[in-house]
């Protein structure tokens, strides 16, 4: 175990014997434990590094985070970063960092946070307990997310922001607090449906509700049903056929059927449109009426 800051200089990659033999931490009044900033080219392979734990501290807390990357290419591969006073990895401005096969667990932010217009490639971690969110993306240019597992995380597995734009395939969104629409798309589109059901019999177990009192429930049912309204016919087969395996392969799941009832009820509105009463055509109350027959 080495107690000391360490500043990556260009071109030098750091090689430990293994993840779990080789520690660097700093106590959480010293700020970052590993400085990168304007490497063109570097990595960090096997290492493990953390803020000491707070009874080993001294002085106030420096509320920075474990990692800090700054306009950098460097890669991180089989690294573990934990026990951060703020976020786990923190990389701003532009570059190409890469994190594969790493560790990132008990940070008081989130496990990585990334600021500008970089693009970052996160693949193959596992990013847990971290007390706010997994992941967040605040204007990546763009950002690979893909294979990783994000866990019980105290607010979101994944939250992107929407200036960002990205890549994200094959991520396990698992007893994260809370979720989001871009969750539910990605877990939707990937026919992940037991764990979508899973999510909603938390949600409707726990009574989960966002810091402001709302309830997610309806939130969660929102988002999986967003654009519904605007679908056209080929886009309803469409979605039929995805509740339908929805249905198959969990027959008493509740979430499908709610569903399937929101997609007919914004069909129904479609049709009707958004006119007073006496505008509606007796066509558009028609295919009003049948939608919601159906519902």
């Amino acid at each position: 175990t080495y107690r000391e800051q360490l500043v990556l200089k260009d071109g030098v990659t750091l090689i430990g014997k293994g993840r779990e033999d080789v520690v660097v931490e700093m106590p959480p009044s010293a700020g970052n434990v590993l400085v990168i900033k304007g490497c063109f080219s570097g990595g960090v392979h096997s290492i493990t590094f953390r803020h000491a734990e707070a009874a080993e501290s001294e002085g106030a807390v420096d509320p920075r985070a474990v990692v800090s990357v700054a306009n950098s290419n460097v890669d991180f591969d089989n690294c573990v970063v934990s026990n951060g006073v703020a976020n786990g990895i923190r990389i701003d401005g532009a570059g190409h960092t890469k994190i594969r096969n790493c560790v990132i667990r008990n940070n008081r932010g989130s496990g990585i946070a990334l600021f500008g217009k970089g693009m970052p490639e996160i693949v193959d971690n596992t990013i847990q307990d971290n007390d706010v969110s997994g992941i967040v993306l605040h204007e990546s240019r763009s950002a690979t997310v893909s294979g990783n597992v994000l866990k019980g995380n105290k607010l979101y597995g994944f939250w992107p922001d929407d200036k960002s734009s990205l890549d994200a395939s094959n991520n396990a969104f698992t007893e994260n607090a809370l979720i989001n629409a871009f969750e539910c798309r990605t877990m939707f589109g990937a026919k992940q449906f037991g764990k979508l059901a899973a999510v909603a019999e938390r949600v409707r177990r726990d009574k989960t509700r966002y810091a402001a009192g709302g309830w997610l429930l309806p939130y969660y049912y929102s988002f999986l049903s967003e654009g519904v309204r605007g679908m056209g016919p080929d886009q309803v087969k469409q979605r039929e056929a995805l509740i339908k395996e929805w249905e198959t392969a969990y027959p008493d799941s509740i979430t499908w059927r709610i569903l399937l009832v929101n997609l007919y009820m914004g069909q129904a509105w479609k049709s009707r449109g958004s006119g007073f009463a006496n505008t509606v055509s007796q066509e558009a109350w028609k295919g009003f009426r049948d939608s919601m027959q159906k519902a």
